[in-house]
């Protein structure tokens, strides 16, 4: 079995833990992101559903998360060591730990932070006048971030990821991540 195989089996066995003991609670987020791939950067779109499958405490929990990114830039102004466009995705799933604010739904904390492992999904096309380069990165993924009340108490995260990936144009292409998500449900 590879690797992806066993992370999979790990988060479906995580995902039916405490399956009758208790409701399960589902949190989302959207906001902005900048993404490298190899050597490449680029903004993009995130949207950040989750999934609390077992509640430690009034504030703390486990959950599964995903925040998967759409990445696009375009650049006109005629540099030929850039491409013109660049077009691409970015979604680790994930097994996160949350302890703080926008834990669960009982948590009364103005602070919080997150952290998450998993594996990672990514992409990014490159195309150019006369060339178009795909690169792939695959592989596990870690993730920390902090949340934090602001705009009338409103929840605000702020997180990086880390993906260490299997390139398929390089033995090995790296991807990093920086989010700022805006969370759609406060209590």
């Amino acid at each position: 079995m590879t690797n992806k195989n066993y992370i999979l089996c790990i988060l479906c066995f995580v995902m039916t833990l405490n399956v009758n003991a208790q409701d399960f609670e589902f949190h989302y987020g959207a906001g902005l992101d900048f993404v490298q791939v190899g050597s490449y950067w680029s903004p993009g779109l995130v949207v950040a559903p989750r999934l609390n499958i077992l509640n430690l405490s009034d504030n703390a929990s486990l959950g599964v998360a995903t925040e998967a990114s759409f990445l696009y830039y375009s650049t006109n102004n005629g540099v030929m060591e850039l491409p013109e466009d660049r077009v691409g995705f970015d979604v680790p799933l994930m097994a996160v730990v949350n302890v703080g604010r926008a834990a669960t739904e009982y948590s009364i904390e103005q602070m919080g932070f997150k952290v998450g492992v998993g594996y990672s999904f990514g992409q990014l096309t490159l195309t150019g006048q006369d060339y178009e380069i795909v690169e792939k990165s695959d592989g596990p993924v870690i993730m920390g971030g902090v949340r934090f009340a602001a705009f009338g108490n409103k929840t605000i995260s702020f997180d990086v990821s880390q993906a260490f990936g299997r390139g398929t144009t390089r033995g090995s292409l790296n991807s990093l991540a920086v989010r700022f998500l805006y969370n759609f449900k406060d209590y």
